[in-house]
C-alpha cells in the first residue's frame, strides 16, 4: 500500500529535456527525499551514441569539470544492438551487460538501484517500440 510522502527515502528522475545538441544526452537526477526537498544525490548525464553515463553529486560539478563519481557503461552486446534497432528477434532475450564503476564513500546501493532504473526504462522504451511497430504492420 501507498506509505505517504514522509516515507519516500529517494525519488529517481529522468529530465524530459537532456543536454547537448538536439537534447539527446539523457539526464537523470537522484534526489534524496521528494525533488521538491531540493536534497540532490547524484546527477547523471548520458552520452550521445551508446549508453555511457557520468555521474557527479550536481550538475555544478559536471559544469566545473570535477572528477565524476561513478560512471556507468553498458557492454555492446546483442541487447544493446537490439535496444539500437529494435526488432522482435532472438536478440530481446539476451540479457544486458553493464560496468559500474564507482569511486569511495559513494553510495553503492543507490548508484546500483539509479543503474537499474536507467535499464529498466530502456528496456521498457524497447517494447513500446516493438509493439508500435507490430500495430502499424497489422494496419
Amino acid at each position: 500500500g501507498w506509505c505517504g510522502n514522509d516515507k519516500v527515502l529517494f525519488t529517481i528522475m529522468k529530465d524530459f529535456w537532456g543536454q547537448g545538441v538536439l537534447w539527446l544526452k539523457e539526464e537523470w537526477r537522484v534526489y534524496r527525499g521528494l525533488k521538491k526537498q531540493h536534497q540532490l544525490e547524484y546527477y547523471a548525464l548520458g552520452s550521445y551514441y551508446d549508453r555511457e553515463y557520468t555521474i557527479w553529486h550536481t550538475q555544478e560539478e559536471k559544469d566545473g569539470d570535477m572528477p565524476p563519481c561513478a560512471q556507468l557503461v553498458q557492454r555492446m552486446n546483442g541487447a544493446w544492438i537490439h535496444q539500437q534497432a529494435p526488432q522482435d528477434d532472438f536478440l530481446q532475450y539476451v540479457n544486458n551487460q553493464f560496468k559500474l564503476i564507482i569511486q569511495g564513500n559513494e553510495d553503492t546501493g543507490l548508484l546500483t538501484t539509479l543503474a537499474a532504473v536507467i535499464d529498466i526504462v530502456h528496456d521498457v522504451q524497447t517494447r513500446a517500440a516493438i509493439e508500435r511497430e507490430h500495430q502499424e504492420e497489422e494496419r
